[in-house]
C-alpha cells in the first residue's frame, strides 16, 4: 500500500515552513500595534509591552513541555491544539478591551499557542521526516520560513495600518 501523500517528507517540510512562516511573521507584527491599541484603550505602553513579556516566558516554558507532550501523544495533534490555542488567543488580542483580556490573550494564550508551532517543535518533526544526507538544508528551510514570514506579514500588516489611517504608525 502506498504511503499517504500527506507522510510524505517534502510535505512535512512545505506544511512546517508554512506553520513557522505564518507564526512567526503573526508574532513579529505584534509591535506594531503597541502604541495604536495602547493609546485606542487609553492604555500606557507597559500592558501591551507586559502581555507580549509574558508571551515569550510562555513560550520558553511551554516549548519544553510541549515537546515532551509531543512525544507522548503526537507531534500533529500538539501542533493543531497548539495552532488552535494561538488562533484562538490572536482573535482574543482583537476583542480584548480590559488590561487583563490583553493579559490572558497576547501573553498567555498566544504564548502557549507559540510554543507549539514555533521552531523547537517544528525543527524536531522536520529532522525526524527529513533525509539524513539533506537535514541541514531542510533545516535551514523550515527556519527561513520564519524570516520569510516576518518580511511578509510585517510588510503587510504595516501596509494596512498606513492605508487605514493616512500615514504610517
Amino acid at each position: 500500500m502506498p504511503e499517504p501523500f500527506w507522510r510524505r517528507p517534502i510535505y512535512i517540510l512545505i506544511c512546517a515552513s508554512a506553520v513557522i512562516m505564518i507564526a512567526v511573521g503573526i508574532r513579529q507584527s505584534f509591535g506594531l500595534f503597541l502604541k495604536p491599541v495602547s493609546l485606542g484603550l487609553g492604555w500606557g505602553f507597559e500592558i501591551f509591552a507586559s502581555a507580549i513579556a509574558i508571551q515569550n516566558l510562555m513560550i520558553g516554558i511551554g516549548a519544553p513541555l510541549l515537546g515532551a507532550i509531543a512525544d507522548r501523544w503526537g507531534q500533529v495533534r500538539v501542533i493543531a491544539l497548539a495552532g488552535a490555542c494561538y488562533a484562538v488567543g490572536v482573535f482574543l488580542i482583537s476583542q480584548s478591551t480590559t488590561q487583563g483580556g490583553m493579559i490572558l490573550s497576547a501573553g498567555f494564550l498566544s504564548g502557549l499557542g507559540l510554543a507549539g508551532v514555533g521552531l523547537p517543535l517544528m525543527l524536531a518533526v522536520v529532522s525526524q521526516a527529513a533525509p539524513e544526507e539533506k537535514r541541514s538544508m531542510w533545516l535551514g528551510f523550515v527556519t527561513a520560513g520564519g524570516t520569510a514570514g516576518q518580511m511578509v506579514v510585517v510588510s503587510l500588516s504595516q501596509g494596512m495600518m498606513t492605508d487605514m489611517v493616512g500615514t504610517p504608525l
